[in-house]
């Protein structure tokens, strides 16, 4: 079952209170991106890959690797950030099956750290080491999670399944959208298997480091963690500011509509406007309403998308009793982005008819 954020943008998440103007909400928008969105917590999933071969029962510096391995975890998970959401795969460990012998320990969640804690200390190395083949299922693990997504991957050595280790990286690299995998080595001594590693990580959007005690692979898990806390927590600001500037943007692309009458007095005692239409749409509100015979009113005034948007409008003239209607008119108007578009449609007279001149005015937004 698909994942769904924990938390939403915070640009959206608060309420504003009644009888404020669509400009007014815009700018306390940016005012809260600006001033509070740095302090939500980035959606982060962090996922370990952990090596439980053979070889981690070798020893490092008189210490064996699994003891590093498990101290140096066990340490970052108990006193990992809050609100982030922890997993465990390892390969290698009893009951598997050869190269095919890795297994989800702990499914990423959030609030997991106790869960995670009790499957790294449990861990038993005992099989082969199938390093390409647990990414992969890791990568797996993540689907349907949103936000920024994290395989650390910890390891003696490389693969020893695989037999070609550069074309299986290649491969493995084709299943990598924005996930990012970071290799910590732990005693790797073989320059090929160093090799190999540090082309796994810089294939998969991460990085390859070593540590050779507990302190140090605690400090390289905590830096890769809270590097992928940062920079998440940057996305999501830089998109919120981005939405705030989008939606300051529409509100200043704007469409305006002046209806200017002047008529002389002895052809005219009133003027009606019988229907404005933008886009094919009734403007409600302009039906029947009354206009002096020299006046300019502004009967439209809204935001709208960019592009050619069409006017129609009609009127009628009373000139003592006798109504005349004019004839609808259209116009076309080009709105820019970011700018308020005026169409003043002006009242003309001809031989057998009245209708509409027009002039378009474009400008700032007020």
């Amino acid at each position: 079952m698909a994942h769904q954020s924990d938390r939403s943008l915070c640009l959206f998440e608060h309420h504003f209170p009644p009888g404020l103007s669509l400009l007014h909400k815009i700018l306390l928008s940016v005012l809260f991106v600006l001033l509070l969105c740095p302090l939500a917590r980035a959606d982060v999933t962090i996922e370990f890959v952990l090596d439980g071969s053979g070889s981690m029962w070798s020893q490092m510096y008189e210490q064996y690797k699994i003891v590093i391995l498990k101290e140096g975890t066990v340490k970052f998970l108990e006193n990992a950030p809050a609100g982030i959401r922890l997993g465990v795969r390892a390969f290698g460990l009893p009951g598997g099956e050869g190269c095919s012998n890795t297994k989800l320990l702990v499914q990423p969640a959030l609030n997991a750290e106790q869960e995670a804690l009790r499957a790294v200390k449990r861990m038993n190395p005992t099989g082969q080491a199938p390093l390409i083949f647990s990414l992969r299922k890791g990568l797996k693990d993540l689907e349907g999670i949103e936000g920024k997504k994290v395989l650390i991957l910890i390891a003696d050595g490389s693969d020893s399944c695989e037999k070609d280790m550069p074309a299986a990286i290649e491969k493995l690299s084709l299943a990598i959208s924005t996930e990012e995998i970071h290799v910590i080595g732990l005693g790797v001594k073989e320059d090929q298997e160093r090799s190999e590693l540090k082309l796994l990580a810089a294939k998969a959007n991460g990085s390859f480091s070593t540590a050779s005690n507990r302190t140090q692979l605690e400090q390289r898990i905590q830096r890769i963690v809270s590097n992928a806390i940062k920079e998440e927590e940057r996305r999501l600001r830089l998109l919120a500011e981005e939405q705030a500037r989008m939606a300051s943007m529409a509100e200043k692309t704007r469409l305006m509509v002046e209806f200017v009458s002047d008529v002389p007095g002895f052809f005219c005692t009133g003027i009606k406007l019988l229907e404005l239409k933008v886009d094919g749409d009734v403007v409600e509100g302009i039906q029947d309403k009354e206009v002096s015979c020299s006046e300019q009113i502004r009967i439209f005034n809204q935001p709208v998308s960019r592009g050619e948007h069409t006017v129609s409008l009609t009127y009628s003239k009373d000139n003592h009793g006798d109504m005349v209607r004019s004839r609808p008119e259209s116009f076309e108007v080009l709105v820019e982005s970011g700018k308020a578009t005026r169409l003043e449609c002006r009242t003309s007279g001809h031989l057998f008819y009245w209708g509409l001149d027009s002039e378009v005015v474009v400008g700032a937004a007020p």
